[in-house]
């Protein structure tokens, strides 16, 4: 098995990146390979991070305060989070027999969704395919084994297909606050611009679900321990 990060900070040169896209349109480029030298090329100017951030904040016409206003923002979170669904399927042994398919299925619209299917449509999980299925009522719900409940839905259909998936052994992954103590097995959370997660292992374990160790590593693990 292969290990994977934890967690995907970006930090300042993440921030420089994230707002020199503004700089495209201005400076013209043209080509992926124009944008990527430059970049590099302002990266290893250190202690000129800062003035290149003021230049196009003033281009932009942001106010500094604004900027120091803008709620937290993790760049590529999307793709970030469908790419750690996919690793927890990998880390995760299920009860049974294994099905052809891996089923992921999605509570309502979200952007994981498109990442998920991109990672679907040329990876596999432990040789089964993967199928991307989005329930927008619960007369849409069918067993899969691995359950994403971003933020921002529903909140009755949301609680309806969290009970429905704790009837049978499916992975349960949400946003909110305090998902993995109060509803699934794992939760994504923000801390210092990277995507990081909780695992409740306790609840994981009397749903039938083998979490690796390795996993288990790299998560914050709340609530009782397997076994109590």
């Amino acid at each position: 098995m292969q290990r994977f990060q934890g967690e995907l900070p970006l930090g300042r040169a993440g921030l420089i990146v994230q707002v020199a896209r503004h700089i495209i349109e201005v400076c013209g480029f043209r080509r992926r390979a124009d944008l990527t030298a430059w970049r590099y090329s302002v990266l290893r100017r250190s202690g000129r991070w800062l003035a290149l951030l003021l230049a196009v904040v003033y281009t932009a016409g942001l106010p500094l305060q604004s900027l120091a206003q803008q709620p937290e923002f993790i760049d590529r979170e999307p793709e970030i989070k469908a790419a750690y669904l996919y690793n927890f399927g990998r880390y995760v042994e299920w009860p049974g027999d294994a099905p052809k398919e891996f089923v992921i299925g999605v509570v309502g619209d979200n952007p994981v969704v498109a990442q998920l299917g991109k990672i679907a449509g040329s990876k596999k999980i432990n040789g089964r395919t993967i199928v991307v299925r989005r329930f927008k009522s619960e007369k849409d719900f069918q067993q899969c084994q691995l359950l994403f409940v971003p933020a921002g839905q529903d909140a009755k259909l949301s609680a309806a297909l969290v009970k429905k998936s704790h009837e049978s052994a499916t992975l349960i992954v949400g946003e909110d606050a305090d998902f993995a103590l109060k509803q699934g097995h794992i939760g994504f959370y923000a801390d210092q611009n990277s995507v990081k997660f909780e695992i409740n292992s306790g609840s994981a374990e009397k749903a039938g679900l083998k979490i690796s160790s390795k996993l288990l590593s790299l998560g914050r693990i709340v609530g009782q321990k397997p076994g109590k």
